[in-house]
Order: C-alpha cells, then sequence, then structure tokens
C-alpha cells in the first residue's frame, strides 16, 4: 500500500487529464446547481400567480 501523504498529484502526471478530472465533480455541481434554480423558480412563479389571483378578487 503506498503512502498517500508522500504522493502529490500536482507534481506527476498528465496535465490535461489532471484538469479534467478536476473540472469534471464542478461541472456536474454547477449543473445541480442550475436545475435546482430553474425548479425553485418555476414553484416560486406558480405561487406568485396564485398570490396575484387572490388579490384580484
Amino acid at each position: 500500500m503506498q503512502d498517500v501523504s508522500s504522493k502529490n498529484i500536482f507534481e506527476e502526471g498528465n496535465i490535461p487529464r489532471l484538469i479534467l478530472k478536476f473540472s469534471i465533480p464542478a461541472i456536474l455541481g454547477g449543473l445541480i446547481n442550475a436545475l435546482y434554480n430553474i425548479a425553485d423558480q418555476v414553484f416560486i412563479g406558480q405561487k406568485s400567480v396564485y398570490l396575484e389571483m387572490q388579490q384580484q378578487m
């Protein structure tokens, strides 16, 4: 078993592969955040329409 503390992945390895390895979680996190915001806006939009209809009555 290798000692994890002595291995530095930034000093060894292929740079494009490292960039890809670290960018995928960031991209997925941004995508999940965007989907959450879209769903949130849909529910807020429905609630505002309901409140507007209540004020007109």
